[in-house]
């Protein structure tokens, strides 16, 4: 396993690209990049979709830990309340602020 590099508000683009890198190598990018979303109660859902959801359940849950891990007290209680590695990850780190980087990702939140 790579050791998770930490962010500490000092040159983002680095720990980005570190970061994206060891999320890379152990599997989790796709996760990252594409989402990952609950399934919705009132549907039936067969087997195999069942298992596939908490496979990407799995995995976004690696890589939040994995992110959450990389950064400094600080910056972890602004992205505490997320559970998508995806939200935690178009948050604008390298900002005080930590303004959505996606602006339609915004959008669709509650």
């Amino acid at each position: 396993m790579l050791a998770t590099p930490i962010f500490s508000w000092k040159h983002y683009t680095h720990w980005a690209k570190r970061m994206k890198t060891m999320l890379k190598a152990n599997g989790l990018w796709d996760i990252v990049y594409d989402g990952y979303k609950e399934l919705e109660d009132d549907v039936e859902y067969t087997i195999a979709q069942k298992k596939e959801n908490k496979e990407k359940s799995q995995k976004n849950s690696r890589a939040l830990a994995s992110i959450q891990s990389g950064v400094n007290k600080a910056i972890f209680l602004r992205i505490l309340i997320e559970e998508e590695a995806k939200i935690v990850w178009e948050i604008d780190l390298s900002s005080p602020l930590g303004v959505v980087k996606n602006c339609e990702l915004k959008a669709g939140r509650p």
